[in-house]
């Protein structure tokens, strides 16, 4: 339950644990048992409604579906939460909505969040901020490829994300927002729950290396209706050629014609 209430999660993680909740205590139907295989038990059956959910979940995400509102996520800054450590020996500074805060009192000064503001932020692949460091190298830490830019410097704006068109990160979602929490909620009732993400996370591996996922290579079947207004429009295409043809012959004999009978003329002239 807490889980559907906090606030520091995403409404994309909130709306999916909500949905599982009411599908794991929704009562299971005589319907639901018969339209299972034979014997399938109670535990089967719920088992199958979670994987429906969830991977419908997950093919959302790696397709783009959600609107950015979806993967925004908000924490408070507490009263020591520009610092470099707290009360509590924990580097706050380095936290990213508190590092979102201050770029964001440096853009418009006077209207960034202050102590006791909670902050909205959304996890983007680019830190534009960063684009002047050339050895990955913040505050003495330098950084290995594959993390940067890190973690904490990609927490950003919802309003800047659109203004400056940034990309969602979308595997921190699939793997934090969806993945983490789904597999400790079922963890008690289907085993193996993590299993429940390979295809996406295959997918989504495959998108961001720009590789085409099989679907893509199987075109859209053509419909009745197109089909017809394909053939008709071929239908009138000939028919015009037909046309085009019939009066453009008919032109063509009739020159021929005038010619040869003004020759005929001409000859009984001169004779």
């Amino acid at each position: 339950g807490l889980q559907v209430v906090r606030r520091d999660n995403s409404e994309l993680q909130r709306d999916l644990m909500k949905n599982l909740i009411k599908t794991m205590v929704k009562e299971i139907t005589q319907d639901e048992l018969t339209c299972m295989d034979s014997g399938a038990s109670k535990l089967e059956v719920l088992k199958s409604r979670i994987s429906d959910l969830v991977r419908s979940y997950n093919q959302d995400l790696v397709q783009g579906k959600f609107p950015l509102e979806k993967y925004v996520i908000s924490q408070s800054i507490s009263k020591k939460g520009y610092e470099k450590t707290n009360a509590a020996g924990f580097k706050s500074a380095a936290l990213g909505h508190v590092k979102l805060a201050e770029r964001m009192e440096k853009r418009e000064p006077g209207t960034g969040p202050v102590a006791g503001d909670r902050v909205h932020y959304i996890i983007v692949k680019e830190a534009p901020h960063l684009s002047h460091i050339k050895n990955r190298t913040i505050d003495g830490v330098t950084y290995a490829a594959k993390d940067w830019p890190p973690r904490h410097e990609r927490c950003e704006d919802p309003t800047y994300v659109k203004e400056k068109n940034l990309t969602v990160d979308l595997a921190y979602y699939l793997e934090n927002q969806l993945k983490n929490p789904v597999t400790s909620l079922l963890e008690p009732v289907y085993d193996k729950s993590e299993e429940l993400f390979l295809e996406a996370e295959r997918n989504l591996k495959s998108k961001l290396s720009g590789n085409l996922m099989l679907t893509s290579f199987f075109a859209p079947k053509q419909t009745e209706n197109a089909r017809s207004k394909v053939d008709g429009k071929n239908d009138e295409v000939k028919k015009d050629k037909g046309k085009g043809c019939a009066s453009g012959g008919t032109r063509v004999m009739e020159d021929f014609f005038k010619k040869k009978r003004k020759s005929d003329e001409n000859k009984e002239v001169c004779s």
